[in-house]
C-alpha cells in the first residue's frame, strides 16, 4: 500500500507460484516476499528467481 501510494507499480501474488509467473513474464525492480507462501516458501522463491534473472 505504501509503494502503490508513493506511485509505484504493485504486483501481488497469493502463492509462489504466481509470484514465479509474475517475476517471468515482467521482471520487477524489487520484489518482497512473504516466507510462508502455501506452496513455495519465499527462501525457495528467491533461489528460484535469481537462477533464472539478473535480479541483485
Amino acid at each position: 500500500m505504501y509503494l502503490k501510494n508513493a506511485g509505484y507499480t504493485v504486483r501481488t501474488a497469493a502463492t509462489g507460484g504466481e509470484a514465479l509467473a509474475l517475476v517471468a513474464s515482467d521482471p520487477p525492480d524489487l520484489v518482497v516476499l512473504d516466507l510462508m507462501l502455501p506452496d513455495i516458501d519465499g527462501i525457495e522463491i528467491c533461489r528460484r528467481v535469481r537462477q533464472r534473472s539478473d535480479l541483485p
